[in-house]
């Protein structure tokens, strides 16, 4: 039995489910990788310490279990992992710029994180340093460059 609507579109399987016969599961994969992307990062969403992954899911319009089982797979981690990723990058960018006096507490709040704790752990997992040794370990190199 065929779709009368779209007979070239769809067709019924042996249990009588409807088949999309254009559904690429690798296209649709790279269009919702490309959405998080869009979404989480370009619109620098992840700087929000408010914004879950229900949220995400919601704006995508998709079940939060689906999303959670596509991070791994889409990106390699898990959608807190990526999102501390960024914030770790962009805190990196406020503790290496030597005309910028924050305080570690300031830059985590910048960078999207909601305490120290978080801040500090997210870090020490990226970098293999915390946020102080880091900078003093980025400053210093930048000095003995310059001279």
């Amino acid at each position: 039995m065929k779709s009368r609507f779209f007979p070239k579109l769809f067709a019924f399987s042996k249990n009588k489910r409807l088949l999309c016969k254009n559904f690429d599961p690798e296209k649709n994969e790279k269009k919702m990788k490309e959405r998080i992307k869009e979404l989480l990062v370009r619109q620098k969403r992840y700087r929000d310490c408010d914004y879950s992954q229900a949220q995400l899911a919601a704006d995508m319009g998709v079940d939060v279990s689906q999303l959670s089982r596509s991070f791994k797979r889409l990106f390699g981690m898990s959608y807190t992992g990526l999102v501390h990723k960024y914030r770790v990058k962009d805190a990196m960018k406020y503790l290496r710029n030597p005309k910028l006096h924050y305080t570690i507490d300031d830059v985590a709040m910048l960078a999207g994180f909601g305490n120290r704790q978080s801040f500090y752990s997210a870090f020490k997992k990226e970098t293999g340093m915390t946020p102080e040794a880091w900078r003093t370990y980025q400053l210093t190199s930048l000095d003995k460059t310059t001279d």
